[in-house]
């Protein structure tokens, strides 16, 4: 179980967006707390009003309105009385225990979660404010919740799901094996039309994983200004050792406007997947604690692929996670600073340095 806390600006927007996604049947609206009618006897005007009427105590801030979300593990199974108990006390830890809020249950994402509306306004007028030492403390606090819960964030994958989470590995094309086109386009089957992605960054991303490279040509060569598209092969270190082959030359002609399409598609498509990919980081940061290496094998064991691509000096650019249960692929830049490949790697190397330090100490005693 994970807490966050967002602040807005738009309070009938965020209850809004709650409301159609119950109307749409992909989420619930579970409970009310701190109105004056009961949860369910509650309209759509009674629930903006009150909260309305809090709102408008303050004249000078701007972000009054705060939208809070509890992720729990895909794998979980909860009932609503329990999302509402935990939703309970994460609103008095944080300190929004006397204020009015809505909690919503959604569906549209690989993980249960909640969304919780309230505001930051209290009846003096002042702000609620949570410094992050807070945060941090809150943060620590849903794991204890998860497990009194009895919700554990580590279950055992299933052996078929192990082997579908493998299969990038016992694809890959290698360089000089025979049919080298076909190896290629049963890779481009495989992603093309199946994985979202949003740029050719992206894709080359996943292509990566299969040894593939999509190459559009470098800007101002004759095959970037006639908008041509090949695909080579790379070795293990992610260098091209092949010649391209014309993307018009496979059966399924994916070509620059094929994928250009693709990827309008995908934008919209992969963004139910945003929270689940969130969760995984997050979880994976916070209850394993690991180092760089141990970072990327606890989130493989979840499904998603950790790709660092090198730029042209061969220097580490933009990070990528690949989320090979949903089909769906992230860069750094799109889920935001605190997933970039620099923040990663430093919460990474912190906890490098407290495994080390308490490595040295343990050897010191040894020898005391």
């Amino acid at each position: 179980m994970l807490g966050k806390l967002r602040v807005t600006g738009s309070l009938r927007g965020t209850i809004e967006y709650n409301e159609e996604k119950v109307m749409q049947q992909k989420a619930v609206y579970l409970h009310a707390e701190n109105f004056l009618k009961d949860t369910h006897e509650l309209t759509f005007e009674d629930k903006y009003n009150r909260l309305h009427d809090r709102v408008t105590l303050n004249e000078r801030a701007e972000k009054k309105v705060a939208h809070i979300f509890l992720t729990f593990h895909p794998d979980e199974e909860i009932s609503n009385n329990t999302m509402v108990q935990l939703s309970q006390r994460y609103m008095q830890a944080a300190g929004f225990d006397n204020q009015p809020y809505l909690v919503y249950r959604h569906f549209d994402s690989g993980n249960p979660h909640l969304h919780v509306v309230s505001t930051k306004v209290l009846p003096n007028g002042k702000m609620i404010k949570i410094p992050t030492r807070q945060m941090r403390e809150l943060q620590v606090l849903t794991l204890k919740m998860a497990s009194e819960s009895g919700l554990r964030p580590d279950k055992v994958k299933t052996q078929n799901e192990k082997i579908r989470f493998q299969a990038t590995r016992t694809q890959q094309v290698v360089y000089g094996q025979p049919s080298l086109k076909n190896a290629i386009s049963s890779v481009l089957h495989t992603i093309i039309d199946h994985y979202k992605y949003h740029s050719m960054e992206g894709l080359n991303a996943i292509l990566s994983e299969y040894n593939v490279k999509a190459d559009p040509g470098r800007e101002g060569t004759r095959m970037h200004l006639n908008r041509g598209l090949v695909y080579a092969v790379l070795d293990e270190n992610g260098r091209q050792v092949s010649r391209g082959i014309r993307a018009s030359a496979f059966d399924f002609k994916p070509t620059l406007p094929y994928l250009e399409k693709r990827f309008e598609l995908n934008r919209t498509l992969r963004e139910r997947n945003h929270l689940r990919m969130e969760t995984a980081i997050e979880w994976t940061l916070m209850t394993k604690k690991p180092d760089w290496a141990g970072f990327r094998q606890a989130m493989a064991r979840e499904g998603i692929n950790v790709v660092v691509q090198e730029d042209r000096e061969g220097k580490p650019g933009n990070i990528f996670f690949i989320d090979h249960r949903e089909k769906t692929v992230f860069s750094g830049h799109d889920l935001g600073g605190a997933f970039s490949l620099q923040a990663i790697q430093e919460r990474c190397a912190q906890e490098q340095k407290v495994q080390e330090e308490e490595s040295q100490r343990h050897h010191l005693k040894l020898h005391l």
